[in-house]
């Protein structure tokens, strides 16, 4: 039992650093043109990098695409945002 919930807890660590590795980038970007930085929005993207990892991980069992999912997550949220908001 604890070394599936250990597995599962690594998987969305990996979306976690997918997300993370976009966060820093997306930083530097918003830095360079002078945007403001909102700890909210940091805090709820990681927070989807690590659920949509940690999903994607599971029903692929990879830790690549767990990665990718977390590294993609905020552009599939801001997406269905666009969708819902049409």
């Amino acid at each position: 039992m604890w070394e599936q919930i250990i597995y599962y807890a690594s998987l969305a660590a990996a979306g976690g650093l997918g997300q993370g590795l976009r966060s820093i980038l997306g930083l530097k970007k918003a830095v360079e043109a002078g945007d403001k930085f909102s700890t909210k929005r940091l805090v709820l993207t990681m927070i989807s990098g690590f659920l949509t990892g940690a999903a994607i991980g599971i029903w692929t069992n990879s830790y690549r695409a767990a990665f990718v999912g977390g590294l993609g997550s905020t552009d599939i949220l801001e997406s269905l945002v666009d969708v819902v908001k049409k």
